[in-house]
C-alpha cells in the first residue's frame, strides 16, 4: 500500500495519531510504500513562488522533481523520531520512486545524530538497526549506485520498479539495470525474485485472508 509523503493534514506520520492505521498494517502483514507525489509546498518551493520572469519552465520543473524526493525524506525519516518502530516492530515500511543511492549518507547520517542525542529520544536502538529489520527502498533502473547499496544495506532490502507509463518510467528496467552495471548472479536471483515472489506471497494471502472474512459475513446475514 502506497502513501502520501506530504501528510494530507500536517501531522507527521510518527505521531501516534497514526498508531491505528500502523497497526492495522502489521496485523495484516501489508508493506506500506511513502511515495513521492506532487506537493505545491516541497522543499525549496519559496525559491521559485514569486518572480519567475526569465526562468524557463524546464528549469522550473527539473528542481521541483529533484526536490520532491525531500517528501518522502521528511515523511521515513519522522517515523524513526517518532519511535513507530518500537511501537510495531513487525511494520515493514520503505520508500519508492525516490532513488537508493541518496540512503548511503542518511544511513549513515541517522546514527550519527543519534549517536549524539540517544539521550533525549525516544527510540532505543540505531536507526540503521530498525531499517535492517523493517525498511526496503526502491532504486531506479539506471542508477549506477545499486551494487554499493546492496552491499551496504543488503540486497534483500532493495526492491524495484518501472513506473511505465509516466515520463519519469523505464519501459525495459531489467535490461536497463544489466546496462547500467555489472550484477552477480547471486544478487540479481535475491534481490529481484525473490523479493518479488516474498511480496506476491504476501498479497496472495491478504486478499485470501480477505475474501474468507468476505464470505463469513455473507453466511452470517444469510
Amino acid at each position: 500500500m502506497y502513501v502520501f509523503a506530504p501528510t494530507v493534514n500536517g501531522i507527521r506520520y510518527g505521531d501516534p495519531y497514526y498508531d491505528p492505521f500502523w497497526a492495522e498494517a502489521e496485523d495484516l502483514e501489508m508493506l506500506i510504500g511513502i511515495h513521492v507525489s506532487h506537493n505545491p509546498e516541497f522543499v525549496g518551493h519559496h525559491l521559485y513562488s514569486k518572480d519567475n520572469s526569465g526562468i524557463g519552465p524546464g528549469e522550473i520543473r527539473w528542481f521541483h522533481a529533484m526536490m520532491i524526493n525531500g517528501d518522502c525524506i521528511l515523511a521515513f525519516t519522522g517515523l524513526f523520531a517518532g519511535a513507530v518502530f518500537d511501537r510495531f516492530p513487525n511494520l515493514k515500511v520503505g520508500v519508492v520512486e525516490t532513488a537508493c543511492g541518496w540512503f548511503a549518507h542518511w544511513f549513515d547520517f541517522m546514527d550519527s545524530k543519534f549517536e549524539m542525542l540517544r539521550f533525549e529520544m525516544k527510540i532505543k536502538h540505531r536507526p540503521s538497526e530498525y531499517f535492517k529489520r523493517q525498511c526496503f527502498i526502491s532504486e531506479e533502473s539506471d542508477e549506477t549506485t545499486i551494487p554499493a547499496m546492496a552491499g551496504l544495506i543488503g540486497a534483500d532490502k532493495l526492491v524495484w520498479g518501472s513506473d511505465y507509463p509516466h515520463t519519469e518510467g523505464h519501459p525495459n528496467p531489467v535490461e536497463e539495470i544489466k546496462c547500467a552495471v555489472a550484477l552477480c548472479r547471486r544478487w540479481i536471483k535475491r534481490s529481484f525474485w525473490e523479493r518479488m515472489l516474498q511480496n506476491f506471497m504476501i498479497l496472495t494471502r491478504v486478499r485470501s485472508e480477505i475474501h474468507s472474512d468476505r464470505n463469513y459475513q455473507n453466511d452470517a446475514f444469510r
